[in-house]
């Protein structure tokens, strides 16, 4: 794995370290850990060296990282498993790429580089400061029209371009991919990682790129993508950034794809009645959804949006019909199809579709769409006339040449309701007609009543009623018959129980379709009653339903926050042990001026991926290099800051100077300089020397030599930084007012409260190799400065003490 060192900046190649393994720099000896991944901070992948994670988006993750080579930072999209194994999406990964980096446009994120390295794919390109357009809606809503205008003319010019030099196009068009960058500049970024114009895959078919809310209809289908299918995602984001909501409201995913096929898209006009009559006309084309409504080209597009920015109405003419719902069952070369009788199938698809049940089943090889469920050419004819919903003449439209038959069958009830409507109305005249007590005594008449079977006299009228009657076939005409003759046979008469008798089998059918009608328009009434009753159920339980999910979803929600709530309190609970154990451990190290030690504590914290983690460790790590610059400053120096000047102590409380004759490795030699009175003898005494050991001088005494030293480097302006370090390793309260003079980070100077506890316990750990009197003098100052944690702390001393020589 490659890395690179975090104090030289070089680039190391351990070939078999494990991750998180100690190694030390070629360069600096720097102790180090190997990174926990290729994609860990500090790794490297080709000339970029990863420093954190900025996200994650569909393709994969994307870093912040460094150009070695140009010395500039970048973002670096590296590419998630599923589709670094596909072998043929990462050849057009890589041709798409390369031809986005040959781009050179104001509007389009610049592309740097793409390449393989241990398994990764990765694609260098811009690093844009600012936010995506989705940020921005998620915080504000929605946009001023002026504003999204001017983020369109930027956006349509980027992909104009990329067209004329490429012919490339975006295919996953949306606001996540719209930066809008911190000095007001906008810029289209992810142009061809999505795919070219015409290039199905190897089987024919085309695959699904796109996001569901913006997608355009033409790829949902399978067809290949073309500029327009950009227009109308750009549209689709237009429509969002001006409303504040997606263009269609779903459920689930697969229900707003549908949307796009099936449902029209609602005018912004009636969402915002205050956006511009222009603009709302521009959208409507552009969201067309059939590719022949839209626009052809950008430049007709960018003609028209100037138009609009000046308030005037587009010239591209818009069609009523550019938001009928696509008919997915006729053959797809007419689905998207703008002739005229293509359109009147869609119409009829409007009227009878139901998004409710059908779901796509995408990745046809034909590229065609697939809904679930029966078709309505696969259901026959019965299908089309069943449904009073649907409408006959729509679902006739779409009925294979076999139902033909059926369709002609069925037709044949509506012709004869007509008959029956006549038979029924001369049915009643004729019972007006017959009233009387012996057409009820007919009616009422049981079996086996006596009742004249006399055939009428041949030249009766009865008789040539009779005639009149065989020469008739239906049943209307008989009756019209008996009703213009009812008035020859009127009751008593000698014939009319005849008539009566004649007439009784053609008014008892009539009577029956009466009754047959009446009884299925009652039966159709409580149909219609209960449907509206079962409706408003459904209603109330989708209600009930829909509060239950909202009410579960909150609960879910706040359990998830708890958790995650319970889950960072337990990490920063783990974090602050964490600490504070470094913090007793660095102590030990330091107080013995080994530095090495203390760095490899922080070795790999400050590999972690967890950037508090991280900023805590390289903390320290800076301060221990301050540490060792002033510890290596002065050991083993020998004579070069020689004839420094101490003050010390003797007996009675006078004080003598002492002078700096030579520090050997960790040891400083000093010798007593003579009184005047002393030099003046002819034979002064020789004068005494003492030695320290630089871990156990004054911190006095530490920094008179300290500034000394630097005076003969020439370094006097870094006392401040390199003492206020020190100290803070040492734990030294003093060191909160040498770091704050020397304008420390806030993070560091926060650290010297927290080393309270850890340096208490690190000057009782000394304690244990010191005499009684030490012991003594120590515990005084222990108890003056820290008198809380000397009470806590007094009965171990006092075991030290006495255990003491």
């Amino acid at each position: 794995m490659r890395f690179q060192c975090n104090y030289c900046k070089s680039v190391l190649d351990i070939e078999d370290g494990e991750p998180g393994e100690l190694v030390v720099c070629g360069q600096c000896n720097a102790t180090l850990a190997v990174p926990m991944s290729v994609t860990s901070p500090g790794a490297m992948l080709g000339d970029f060296a990863i420093t954190r994670e900025l996200g994650t988006g569909g393709m994969g993750r994307v870093y912040l990282a460094h150009q070695v080579s140009l010395d500039r930072e970048v973002a670096l999209k590296v590419l998630s498993e599923q589709f670094a194994s596909d072998a043929e999406f990462i050849a057009g990964f890589f041709k798409e790429a390369r031809n986005a980096a040959a781009l050179n446009h104001p509007n389009i994120v610049q592309a740097y580089a793409v390449n393989c390295e241990a398994g990764c794919y990765y694609f260098a390109m811009e690093l844009v400061e600012g936010n995506t357009m989705k940020q921005v809606l998620q915080n504000s809503g929605r946009l001023v029209h002026e504003k999204v205008l001017e983020i369109a003319r930027d956006i349509i010019a980027a992909l104009a371009y990329a067209w004329d030099e490429k012919k490339l196009i975006h295919r996953d068009l949306k606001p996540d991919n719209i930066m809008l960058t911190n000095d007001g500049r906008t810029k289209l970024a992810d142009l061809g990682l999505a795919g070219r114009a015409s290039e199905p895959g190897a089987d024919g078919g085309a695959e699904l790129y796109g996001t569901p809310q913006y997608i355009a209809p033409e790829l949902i289908l399978g067809f290949p993508a073309d500029l327009r299918s950009d227009i109308y995602s750009m549209g689709a984001t237009m429509y969002h950034a001006l409303s504040g909501a997606y263009p269609f409201q779903a459920k689930d995913t697969d229900s707003m794809v549908m949307s796009h096929l099936y449902t029209p898209l609602p005018p912004l006009n009636e969402l915002i009645a205050a956006l511009p009559a222009p603009l709302t006309r521009l959208v409507a084309i552009m969201t067309s959804k059939r590719p022949g409504h839209r626009y052809q080209n950008y430049e007709d597009l960018l003609a028209d949006l100037a138009l609009v920015q000046n308030g005037e109405m587009p010239l591209q003419p818009y069609s009523k019909k550019s938001q009928l719902p696509i008919n997915t069952e006729i053959p797809y070369e007419q689905s998207l199809s703008t002739d005229e009788k293509d359109l009147q199938g869609s119409a009829g698809e409007a009227a009878a579709s139901d998004l409710g049940g059908k779901k796509l089943l995408l990745g046809q090889k034909d590229r065609r769409l697939v809904l679930g469920g029966k078709s309505t050419a696969a259901s026959g004819a019965t299908a089309t006339s069943a449904d009073p919903i649907s409408g006959g003449e729509a679902g006739a439209a779409n009925v294979a040449p076999k139902a033909e038959t059926a369709s002609k069958d069925e037709s044949a009830p509506s012709a004869s309701g007509g008959k029956k409507t006549a038979l029924l109305v001369v049915a009643v005249l004729l019972l007006i007609a017959v009233a009387g007590g012996a057409l009820a005594f007919m009616l009422k008449s049981k079996p086996g009543e006596a009742q004249s079977d006399a055939p009428a006299p041949a030249d009766s009228a009865l008789a040539g009623l009779q005639r009149e009657l065989d020469k008739r076939s239906t049943e209307p005409e008989k009756l019209a018959l008996l009703q213009s003759r009812s008035g020859a046979f009127q009751p008593g008469s000698e014939d009319y129980a005849g008539f009566v008798k004649l007439a009784a089998p053609l008014l008892e059918t009539a009577l029956k379709a009466e009754r047959a009608s009446l009884i299925e328009q009652e039966k159709s009434g409580w149909q219609k009653l209960s449907a509206a009753y079962e409706r408003e159920q459904e209603q109330l339980a989708a209600a009930e339903r829909r509060r239950a999910e909202l009410e579960a979803k909150r609960k879910a929600e706040e359990a998830e926050q708890a958790r995650l709530e319970q889950e960072a309190a337990q990490k920063a609970a783990e974090f602050a042990a964490k600490q504070n154990q470094l913090r007793e451990e660095l102590l030990q190290y330091c107080q013995k001026l080994d530095y090495s030690g203390a760095r490899r504590l922080f070795a790999v914290m400050a590999q972690s991926e967890e950037e508090e983690e991280k900023a805590w460790a390289n903390m320290w790590l800076d301060c221990l290099r301050y540490s060792e610059e002033l510890y290596h400053l002065l050991r083993n120096s020998r004579e070069k800051f020689a004839g420094c000047k101490f003050k010390l102590a003797e007996a009675k409380g006078r004080t003598r100077d002492w002078e700096l004759l030579t520090i050997l490795y960790d040891t400083v030699k000093l010798q007593r300089l003579p009184t005047r009175r002393e030099a003046e003898q002819k034979n002064p005494p020789p004068q005494p020397e003492i030695s320290w050991e630089l871990a156990d001088m004054e911190l006095g005494q530490l920094a008179e030599l300290l500034k000394y030293a630097l005076e003969q480097e020439g370094k006097s302006a870094d006392y401040e930084l390199l003492m206020g370090n020190y100290l803070l390793s040492q734990g030294r309260p003093e060191a909160q007012k040498m770091l704050a003079a020397s304008m420390a980070r806030e993070i560091q100077i926060n650290e010297v409260p927290m080393l309270r506890m850890p340096y208490f316990k690190a000057r009782m750990e000394k304690m244990k190799s010191m005499s009684k009197e030490d012991i003594k003098n120590e515990a005084a100052e222990l108890r003056r400065r820290y008198p809380q944690e000397f009470k806590e702390a007094a009965e171990k001393i006092n075991e030290m003490y006495k255990e003491a020589k």
